[in-house]
């Protein structure tokens, strides 16, 4: 499962950022293993609106980017993680999908 391999690259990114400690086979209903998938989904998704040439904005599809983009950082802040790390996940989610989705890796600068 690719969001499986997204996950675990989010959870390998969390753990140098902080002591953070889970695994996602245990139970899933726990807060740090939810916000782990939530993180996940969230940066697949923004990684193909801005590959679609969608950047943060005030409206239209911009807010709902921007939107995206705050959700992930608050489930990020509940697993005690104040400031920003999803950039260094895009060219893990870049390689994961680029073979299927050749417009990430065109527009992965």
């Amino acid at each position: 499962d690719i969001l499986f391999q997204i996950v675990c690259s989010v959870k390998s990114a969390i753990k140098q950022k902080s002591n953070f400690e889970v695994n996602y086979s245990e139970d899933l209903q726990h807060q740090e293993s939810s916000s782990l998938r939530v993180i996940a989904d969230h940066l697949r998704a923004i990684c193909f609106m801005i590959a679609d040439g969608i950047f943060p904005s005030n409206i239209g599809r911009g807010y709902v980017l921007r939107r995206i983009i705050r959700r992930a950082m608050k489930y990020a802040h509940y697993l005690n993680i104040k400031e920003p790390f999803l950039y260094t996940l895009v060219n893990q989610v870049t390689q994961l999908m680029g073979n299927s989705y050749p417009e990430l890796i065109e527009r992965n600068n």
